[in-house]
């Protein structure tokens, strides 16, 4: 479902191992390890967040024995698996099966009678290491992430190379400045009562169904804005990824701000259905409910 919003194929020349599939295997795997008492969840979790850069040091060419497998484990990669059809393996799995037994393990936290206010400070700790390790292994420039940061020509493009860590496997330092500053925020808008985050609840509460909408809305909205602006007919777009990204050739788009007013404006097209999803989702109780 997700794959073909974001290319408008069915020819399958392209498949991409992201979100969905690695938070579909981490529930796989936490499915067996469950039966663990959660605070040695929580330390698993931890072991494979702080120390899963290591296994960097092991790289496999696809012409080696185990080079997929590792690659949707560890590595990454974007290979062949047959003429003009290709796999990207773009979130593996064992960094993000880190992140999420950090994430079961620390629920403790929310049951029901623990102490809000016991909460607060272990989240705000949580939060304030987490960004002071990021700044101190980063300074370092030794381990954490394959990128390392570099001196540029001022103080603003040095700021940028700092702070540039990678995604693709995710990194120890992206875990780190990315999680950090949501465990804070988590902690301080607990018991924050205005309309104005409102929207932000509303979406947060269907948040599979947001997803998988953006796609779609996304990719329509784009392919008409080409038609129009080159004066393509449908009939022209060749959707093989081979030939460009959904129907759109490489080199087509637009700036930077275009960019931000095309988010901007997708995220407020689909909060009316977003709010609508969340009120029939809340009266009634069907089983697939619970899966959108």
């Amino acid at each position: 479902m997700i794959r073909f919003g974001l290319v408008f194929n069915l020819y399958y020349d392209w498949t991409i191992f992201q979100v969905i599939w690695v938070i579909g295997a981490s529930m796989v795997a936490l499915a067996a390890l469950v039966y663990l008492p959660q605070r040695i969840i929580l330390v698993l979790g931890l072991v494979l967040v702080f120390g899963h850069n290591l296994l960097d040091l092991i790289r496999l060419t696809p012409e080696q024995p185990g080079h997929f497998f590792w690659a949707i484990m560890q590595q990454s990669g974007f290979f062949p698996i047959a003429p003009e059809r290709f796999v990207l393996a773009a979130y593996p799995l064992i960094p993000w099966l880190g992140i999420m037994l950090t994430g079961y393990g620390i629920g403790y936290i929310y049951n029901k009678g623990f102490d809000a206010a016991e909460r607060r400070k272990i989240l705000t700790y949580a939060g304030v290491v987490a960004i002071l390790l990021f700044i101190v292994l980063r300074f370092i420039n030794v381990y954490g992430d394959p990128r390392v940061w570099a001196p540029q020509k001022n103080a603003i493009f040095t700021f940028m190379s700092f702070i540039n860590v990678t995604k693709y496997p995710v990194s120890l330092l992206y875990t780190l400045v990315t999680l950090g500053p949501v465990l804070i925020i988590m902690a301080w808008t607990e018991n924050l009562k205005t309309k104005a985050l409102e929207p932000f609840r509303i979406v947060g509460r269907v948040p599979l169904f947001y997803y998988i909408l953006h796609f779609y809305l996304i990719h329509f909205t784009a392919l008409c804005a080409y038609m129009i602006t080159t004066g393509t007919p449908f009939s022209e777009l060749d959707f093989h990824f081979l030939k460009g990204f959904g129907g759109i050739p490489a080199g087509a788009g637009y700036g930077l701000v275009w960019v931000y007013v095309a988010w901007a404006s997708i995220v407020i097209a689909l909060y009316p259905l977003c709010k609508w999803y969340h009120r029939y989702k809340s009266a009634h109780n069907y089983w697939w409910l619970g899966y959108l």
